[in-house]
């Protein structure tokens, strides 16, 4: 049975969500050491997925129990000129699989007394129409402010997301937006406009730039190598593709500033070892060990959305992200112990397939 049964464009091909399904099948505890069949399965999975690792991009694939790496396996290439083969420490740009930070982070602030999910977008930022006095930041986190999707609202100003577009530039266009999609709080509807926003105030409240403000909360405390870099702060040792129509591929980078809703740069081992945190809460405590009572149901899906990941009926936690060329998947199955992260560089590769595959060799689900 298809663990992921839903999937829709969430703005304009560019970001695409896929939803956990149901199911009532038993959580099986793993091995306490990967078998050679396991590993050997799961490499031929991953090939099948990656036809051509001596010349094309390709992926990079983690199973893991509480923290620890059980399998992992790499095809590919990271950048095609000169050849430079995908490795364990070849880091991906995660796409909105970073949302999960930006919630937490203000989440935390509100724990800390520094600002309350309560608060209004006006009571942060100035200079933003009346349906700023009106969108509280739970509704950011949680998909329910009607604030239109910011793609949409670049596409209307005539930026496509192959031209340069800053921060600010982003935020101007959430500012012109004079009218709501919906009423906020009575639908969901994806949108990176809320963590656009939700990064700025996180930002502003703390006091010092988000990129240093998530490395110092989360990243160094776990010994992580993640980052969050905008676009041209970064070295190219991965680039993303797209195949053209003579078969050869482009280089394909996104040059939008969209730290909050994206811009974090992870290794798959990154994301296992950030996937054990929901297990031991060692950063963010009960806010991710219990269950998240706040989180919305999600439109036409069986998920429910909490502090920027979705959780399943049966309790799989799960988010993908796509940034042009780059296709990330991160599940952590219901009892906590276990979790797969799948990163590609490469548009028409689907991880998400590799991700079922493993899914049942492991017997995460």
């Amino acid at each position: 049975m298809k663990r992921y049964a839903v999937r829709w464009a969430a703005t304009a091909g560019v970001f695409f969500a896929l939803v956990v399904g149901g199911c009532s099948r038993p959580i099986r505890a793993p091995e306490q050491s990967p078998s050679p069949d396991r590993g050997a399965r799961s490499q031929v999975a991953l090939e099948e997925l990656v036809v051509a690792p001596d010349t094309e991009p390709g992926c990079s694939a983690v199973v893991g129990r509480r923290g620890r790496v059980l399998w992992q396996g790499q095809a590919g290439l990271a950048v095609l000129q000169p050849a430079t083969p995908i490795t364990a420490e070849t880091t991906f740009h995660i796409g909105s699989v970073s949302k999960q930070f930006t919630a937490l982070a203000a989440a935390l602030l509100d724990e800390d007394g520094r600002l309350s999910l309560d608060d209004t977008v006006a009571e942060h930022l100035d200079g933003y129409p009346d349906w700023a006095e009106q969108v509280t930041l739970s509704q950011l986190i949680h998909h329910t402010s009607g604030i239109p999707e910011v793609n949409n609202l670049m596409a209307l100003r005539g930026t496509e997301p192959d031209m340069k577009a800053s921060r600010e530039d982003l935020m101007k266009a959430i500012r012109e937006a004079g009218t709501l999609d919906f009423e906020p709080g009575s639908q969901w509807a994806y949108s990176n406009s809320n963590y656009l926003l939700l990064g700025l105030i996180v930002e502003q409240t703390s006091g010092r730039p988000l990129a240093t403000h998530l490395a110092q909360t989360f990243f160094a405390p776990l010994d992580l190598t993640m980052t969050l870099a905008p676009p041209g702060t970064r070295p190219t040792e991965t680039r993303p593709y797209r195949a053209n129509t003579q078969g050869q591929f482009d280089i394909v980078d996104w040059p939008w500033d969209l730290s909050g809703p994206a811009g974090i740069w992870a290794t798959p081992t990154d994301l296992i070892r950030w996937a054990d945190v929901y297990r031991t809460g060692v950063v963010g405590g009960d806010l991710v060990t219990k269950p998240q009572t706040d989180a919305v149901a999600v439109a036409n899906a069986d998920s429910r959305y909490g502090l920027g990941i979705f959780i399943a009926r049966n309790g799989v936690l799960w988010h993908n992200g796509i940034a042009r060329g780059f296709n990330t998947e991160f599940v952590i199955s219901a009892d906590r112990d276990q979790a797969i992260a799948v990163a590609c560089n490469g548009t028409g590769i689907e991880p998400v397939t590799l991700v079922e595959t493993l899914g049942a060799i492991w017997q995460v689900w």
